[in-house]
């Protein structure tokens, strides 16, 4: 599954929710969900809103708080390919 959990440094409320509840309703069911995000280097943002590095960011601090609360497994992507945080 594909979402936007860590495209804002501040999160994204309902937005996030949105992804969450098919990720966790598709895991109730019995399903493996894996879930992937891209993101460019210039969305990581600290809680300024000053462009830092992801793992600087308020954008990290954020989303890692739902994919450990949840127990996600989660891979995001750099623009250029390279992987910011996988867990399983």
């Amino acid at each position: 599954m594909s979402g936007s959990i860590a495209g804002h440094p501040v999160g994204y409320g309902g937005n996030t929710w949105a992804f969450l509840q098919w990720i966790l309703g598709f895991r109730r069911l019995g399903f493996d969900v894996y879930y992937v995000e891209e993101r460019q280097g210039k969305d990581f943002m600290d809680e300024d809103l000053k462009p830092v590095p992801f793992s600087k960011s308020a954008n990290r601090h954020s989303s890692s708080g739902l994919i450990d609360r949840f127990e996600m497994v989660f891979a995001a992507l750099f623009e250029n390919g390279t992987g910011l945080r996988s867990s399983s």
